[in-house]
């Protein structure tokens, strides 16, 4: 055999060698490949963490997760870094909400009262509650309607019999009209001057 057909022969063996590996890488690379998009993801069973943010693209955060006073709370905010949602425990100790408006002022508040009734309140432009949802000490529903200057002046609520009451007061916080039942349940009205003294007596008379 001459010197060419050898190297001819060695060549040939080294081709076939090449084509074989790069076979071979080939299979193994598809392998893990179909392997890696067959396996399911692994999720945790617990994450723990003293905070957490939710942030855009430029880093700032949207919402966060952390603990305030050993209580969770939870804040949402505006692009512009501004705090338009809060939950937290409250001084009573119960869960509350609190929404602001875009220019971080009180909007509308959601909690409870220290015996742990329900209470929503109703904020103006100048962050004066201006009206209130919530209970009696007697458990009984309460509505109230106050002036800029956070003076009730409407307050629909119930006698300690379960019946229902409407009192209307002026400027200078003086109730100036009742609406409302006798003992028996019979629709009474009493009507009052600016200074909360009696005008009419009570109508129907008794």
């Amino acid at each position: 055999m001459s010197t060419l057909e050898q190297r001819m022969g060695k060549l040939e063996k080294k081709l076939r060698f090449y084509q074989i590996s790069i076979i071979t890488i080939l299979l193994a690379g598809g392998f893990f490949i179909v392997s890696g998009f067959n396996k399911k993801n692994q999720v945790p069973d617990l994450i723990q963490a003293k905070g957490f943010q939710v942030v855009d693209d430029q880093g700032r955060a949207l919402i966060s997760l952390k603990s305030y006073d050993n209580a969770g709370n939870i804040r949402l905010y505006d692009q512009n870094g501004t705090a338009l949602v809060e939950i937290y425990q409250n001084d009573t100790g119960s869960g509350s909400m609190l929404t602001k408006s875009k220019s971080s002022k009180y909007s509308c508040y959601i909690g409870s009262y220290n015996n742990e009734a329900g209470q929503i309140k109703v904020y103006n432009s100048n962050q004066k509650a201006v009206d209130e949802i919530g209970s009696t000490l007697s458990e009984y529903g309460y509505l109230g309607v106050n002036n800029a200057s956070e003076n009730n002046i409407l307050s629909v609520s119930s006698t300690s019999n379960g019946d229902g009451v409407v009192s209307v007061y002026n400027r200078y916080k003086n109730r100036i009209c009742i609406l409302g039942p006798d003992d028996s349940g019979n629709g009474l009205l009493n009507v009052m001057n600016n200074s909360g003294q009696n005008m009419n007596g009570i109508w129907p008379k008794q």
